[in-house]
């Protein structure tokens, strides 16, 4: 069976939101302050840290919510509306 993206009511294709975290790594200066310098910033997901962060579908045009459910072949279709 041929795969189509999910779509919002209004008919725009939906995209995958991760809540994520971040760290961020900065010097300190002699004065004892961050600098403005990042040595890294690091995406983290809250999986990755013992908290599973939700996930769900969104449309940026209207911004309908919706959960997201998979097919049989493990592939993300549109669930309810959150």
């Amino acid at each position: 069976m041929k795969y189509l993206k999910p779509k919002c009511e209004c008919g725009e294709c939906l995209v995958v939101v991760e809540e994520r975290t971040y760290e961020v790594i900065h010097d300190i200066t002699k004065y004892g302050n961050t600098t403005e310098r990042k040595i890294r910033k690091k995406h983290i997901g809250l999986s990755d840290v013992g908290l599973a962060g939700p996930s769900w579908l969104q449309c940026l045009k209207c911004q309908k919510e919706y959960s997201i459910d998979y097919d049989e072949e493990d592939r993300i279709i549109r669930g309810d509306i959150r």
